[in-house]
């Protein structure tokens, strides 16, 4: 009795990590590398849209969205407007490229479920450029002097479609804050 309580006391041992039959293709790499990009243009351009939506109900004659205390807010600068539109623009034909790499590469057998997992989240990609390139539509027939809140749905939609997509890559919107210190 003596032995089964203590047996029982006892830890089991760990067992050893399971090891992959195969490994990673080394396209994968350059795959996430891509897919990695094209979410910090994504990234990018609706940090450029934020800016151009809190502009544009700064700037409002009326606004029911503004605050009493709000805060004068200017434009995207040209720069950073051209290249979120040129983003916006292009971002779908980018995904679809990554798309097409993935599903079209012959991989091993035994990876088809990771490959359909990775062609997925490429496709994801798709959409967020669509919720881009909507929003950029959108802003284009907002009514000179609104407040631009018709376009905040749409806005919300990209972001939603962004934050989805990213959490497959392992990316998200954070940043990172310096103590300035180099190394």
């Amino acid at each position: 009795m003596v032995g089964v309580v203590a047996a029982a006391c006892v830890r089991p041992a760990a067992r050893a990590p399971a090891t992959a039959s195969t490994q990673q293709p080394p396209e994968l790499t350059a795959w996430e590398r891509e897919a990695k990009a094209i979410l910090s243009d994504a990234l990018e351009t609706l940090r450029t849209f934020e800016v151009f939506t809190a502009f544009r109900v700064a700037a409002a004659g009326q606004s029911d969205r503004r605050a009493a205390n709000e805060l004068a807010w200017d434009p995207p600068g040209f720069r950073a407007w051209d290249e979120a539109t040129h983003v916006a623009r292009g971002l779908h034909g980018r995904s679809e490229q990554l798309l097409q790499s993935i599903a079209t590469r012959q991989l091993d057998a035994s990876q088809w479920r990771e490959q359909r997992d990775w062609a997925q989240w490429a496709h994801d990609l798709l959409d967020v450029g669509d919720a881009l390139d909507a929003f950029r539509m959108r802003v284009a027939y907002l009514p000179t002097g609104s407040d631009g809140t018709a376009a905040w749905e749409v806005l919300d939609r990209a972001w939603a479609r962004f934050d989805a997509a990213a959490a497959n890559w392992g990316v998200s919107r954070a940043e990172l804050i310096g103590c300035g210190v180099t190394s």
